[in-house]
């Protein structure tokens, strides 16, 4: 299974926007993510280790991806690049199933 790391701080635009990006991207691709707060040690490890120069920064299996300001494009290609897992397409429910036309003589 995919392992995102997520080095975000606290009072950081640019770190809620990479939440963002991560949760819709959990829609489509299989992944587990752990959330590392750049001001304790583990965070401060894996940000000099890897080169974080700022927030925030995402690993995807203990390789820097990027850091700074997040592209969903980019993290979708790196990914897809990578081979993580897909989603099954939904099942049919009442949100996404299409609309067919009435049937003559029902309500």
């Amino acid at each position: 299974m995919t392992r995102l790391a997520l080095l975000t701080q606290s009072d950081c635009h640019a770190c809620d926007t990479l939440k963002d990006i991560v949760a819709d991207l959990a829609d489509e691709f299989v992944f587990d993510v752990d959330l590392v707060d750049l001001a304790m040690p583990d965070g401060e490890q894996l940000a000099v280790r890897h080169g974080v120069a700022w927030a925030p920064g995402l690993l995807i299996d203990d390789t820097l991806v990027t850091y700074g300001r997040p592209s969903a494009r980019r993290i979708r290609k790196e990914l897809e690049r990578r081979g993580a897992l897909r989603h099954n397409p939904a099942p049919l429910t009442h949100r996404n199933r299409p609309v067919l036309p009435a049937t003559k003589g029902t309500p």
